[in-house]
């Protein structure tokens, strides 16, 4: 499962989380992140110790390096 994030739970979810953690930065307008999403969902399927997280970029520009 990949789990949408947010700045208010970056910290919770991934920079204290046990274990390895993914992140997905993505945007609503990238159709290359769109193509990607499937791929990182299945990949969240079959690497269950694998915590996977998305980050909407545009939403959360705090946790972007431009």
């Amino acid at each position: 499962m990949v789990i949408d994030v947010t700045g208010a739970e970056f910290e919770t979810e991934v920079l204290k989380a046990e274990g390895s953690v993914l992140v997905d930065f993505w945007g609503i307008t990238c159709q290359h992140c769109k193509a990607l999403m499937p791929y990182v969902e299945e990949l969240a399927a079959e690497k269950g110790d694998l915590k996977i997280v998305k980050v909407e970029s545009k939403a959360n520009r705090d946790l972007c390096v431009e």
